[in-house]
């Protein structure tokens, strides 16, 4: 049960995230905080962040555009602990990462889906179960979802996977407009392609959308901007589009100039922006 806050907002129970209520400041969260620097010099233009349930303490993070088909797994204070090169995967444009469940356990999931010019025949989600150990220079084979749209190319830098179902959701970046919001269903990497399905629009300020995450509940979806973070609540019982069909919250966000990557870690956030040896911000309750 969620305990009202005075002031709007909600506090959230300990070991949830922190829901939001629309309209207003979120509560129960503090300031931001840098708890590491990323040390590895060729992450200067990191836009994927996934925080491992996994391995407690470690991130899988990869660059823009450019970077080769790699993941680093980091930890909290940005030493990093290994690679993992994604075999038969190639990397365009990616610019976001996710966890979800896959065969066996939890996966790795990659977008490549940036599409400045909005003229790419087609986007591909990629995904790779998560290793076991985490050190050293590390290989899988990513299995690979090739994705249209059914009105036309979408620039999108954002995607989450539902924890409870596997389904993958993408959010457009828009300049000045409401964000689109796109289903692929899970059963889509067993055909290996798909038409995204719409699934609604995100209220974000009209602020272009940089990347998001499900919390592990499936309670919370959190929102980057290039300026703010956005807190989305679920309301109990409903579906996941439910979360995005009210305002969000506000909730604190860093000074990145250029802000593309965030995840849920331990009840609050973290995020990491585009930088050499990039600040690593931690937002807790």
């Amino acid at each position: 049960m969620l305990a009202s806050c005075a002031g709007g907002g909600v506090t959230p129970p300990e070991g949830s995230s922190a829901p939001p209520s629309a309209g207003s400041a979120c509560a129960g969260l503090g300031e931001p905080v840098v708890v590491g620097s990323v040390a590895e010099p060729a992450l200067a233009e990191i836009s994927g962040l996934v925080a491992s349930r996994r391995h407690p303490g470690i991130l899988w993070v990869h660059n823009d555009s450019d970077a080769g088909a790699r993941l680093w797994a980091i930890t909290i204070s940005g030493e990093t602990a290994a690679t993992l090169d994604l075999v038969g995967a190639e990397a365009f444009d990616w610019e976001a990462a996710s966890l979800g469940p896959g065969p066996g356990g939890d996966h790795l999931y990659v977008a490549d889906t940036g599409d400045n010019l909005e003229n790419r025949p087609y986007a591909v989600l990629y995904r790779v179960p998560e290793p076991a150990e985490v050190t050293g220079s590390l290989r899988a084979a990513a299995q690979s979802v090739r994705v249209t749209y059914p009105d036309g190319p979408q620039n999108v830098e954002a995607m989450f996977v539902d924890p409870a179902t596997g389904d993958a959701y993408l959010i457009s970046k828009e300049v000045l407009a409401a964000a689109a919001v796109y289903r692929i269903p899970a059963s889509a990497w067993e055909l290996g392609e798909a038409v995204a399905q719409p699934a609604g629009s995100l209220d974000s300020g009209l602020i272009p959308v940089t990347a998001a995450d499900l919390s592990a509940d499936g309670s919370v979806l959190a929102v980057r901007t290039y300026w703010s973070v956005l807190l989305f609540a679920r309301p109990p019982g409903a579906a996941l589009t439910a979360a995005w069909a009210a305002p969000p919250c506000q909730a604190p966000a860093p000074p990145e100039e250029q802000g593309e990557a965030m995840a849920w870690y331990g009840g609050g956030y973290l995020t990491i922006g585009e930088d050499s040896a990039a600040p690593v911000y931690r937002v807790s309750r």
